[in-house]
Protein backbone atom coordinates (compact mmCIF):
# COMPACT_ATOMS: atom_id res chain seq x y z
CA UNK A 1 0.00 0.00 0.00
CA UNK A 2 1.30 3.80 -1.06
CA UNK A 3 -0.45 6.83 0.48
CA UNK A 4 -1.91 8.44 -2.47
CA UNK A 5 -2.96 11.93 -1.85
CA UNK A 6 -6.93 12.61 -1.89
CA UNK A 7 -7.77 9.06 -1.14
CA UNK A 8 -9.07 7.93 2.23
CA UNK A 9 -7.53 5.47 4.79
CA UNK A 10 -8.84 3.97 7.82
CA UNK A 11 -6.18 3.68 10.99
CA UNK A 12 -6.33 -0.35 12.68
CA UNK A 13 -6.97 0.91 15.73
CA UNK A 14 -9.20 3.59 16.02
CA UNK A 15 -11.56 2.74 12.50
CA UNK A 16 -11.77 6.02 11.55
CA UNK A 17 -11.11 7.85 8.52
CA UNK A 18 -8.06 10.13 7.55
CA UNK A 19 -7.73 11.52 4.50
CA UNK A 20 -4.13 12.26 2.46
CA UNK A 21 -3.90 15.96 1.81
CA UNK A 22 0.04 16.03 0.90
CA UNK A 23 3.47 14.32 0.73
CA UNK A 24 6.11 16.32 2.49
CA UNK A 25 9.60 16.51 3.34
CA UNK A 26 11.53 16.65 6.51
CA UNK A 27 13.99 18.74 6.15
CA UNK A 28 15.90 18.37 9.17
CA UNK A 29 16.74 14.87 8.24
CA UNK A 30 19.58 13.38 6.49
CA UNK A 31 18.67 12.19 3.97
CA UNK A 32 14.99 13.85 3.65
CA UNK A 33 12.33 11.79 5.59
CA UNK A 34 9.34 11.87 3.26
CA UNK A 35 5.81 12.77 5.90
CA UNK A 36 2.53 11.89 5.07
CA UNK A 37 0.09 14.94 5.62
CA UNK A 38 -3.05 13.71 6.66
CA UNK A 39 -6.80 15.21 7.56
CA UNK A 40 -8.97 13.15 10.12
CA UNK A 41 -12.46 13.21 9.17
CA UNK A 42 -14.02 13.58 11.96
CA UNK A 43 -14.07 16.05 15.45
CA UNK A 44 -11.93 16.02 18.58
CA UNK A 45 -13.08 17.38 22.09
CA UNK A 46 -9.39 18.22 22.91
CA UNK A 47 -7.77 19.12 18.54
CA UNK A 48 -10.83 20.36 17.36
CA UNK A 49 -12.70 20.05 13.87
CA UNK A 50 -10.68 17.31 11.57
CA UNK A 51 -7.23 17.77 12.68
CA UNK A 52 -3.70 17.39 10.93
CA UNK A 53 -1.47 14.96 11.50
CA UNK A 54 2.20 14.44 9.82
CA UNK A 55 3.71 10.89 9.92
CA UNK A 56 6.37 9.69 8.69
CA UNK A 57 5.48 7.65 5.21
CA UNK A 58 7.37 4.48 6.11
CA UNK A 59 4.88 4.48 9.35
CA UNK A 60 1.74 5.69 7.50
CA UNK A 61 2.65 2.50 4.89
CA UNK A 62 3.63 -0.44 7.25
CA UNK A 63 2.18 -3.63 8.56
CA UNK A 64 1.83 -3.70 12.39
CA UNK A 65 1.39 -6.72 14.15
CA UNK A 66 -2.12 -7.40 16.08
CA UNK A 67 -2.49 -10.44 18.15
CA UNK A 68 0.15 -12.44 15.81
CA UNK A 69 -1.38 -11.06 12.70
CA UNK A 70 -0.09 -8.67 10.17
CA UNK A 71 -2.27 -5.64 9.36
CA UNK A 72 -1.99 -2.33 7.79
CA UNK A 73 -1.74 0.33 9.99
CA UNK A 74 -3.74 2.35 7.35
CA UNK A 75 -5.85 0.70 5.24
CA UNK A 76 -7.50 2.58 2.09
CA UNK A 77 -11.17 3.21 1.58
CA UNK A 78 -12.19 1.29 -1.21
Amino acid sequence: MKAEIGKQYIHYKNKKRYTVIAIGYFTESDPLMVCVVYRAEYSDAELGDNPVFIRPREMFEEHIDVSGKLVHRFSAVT
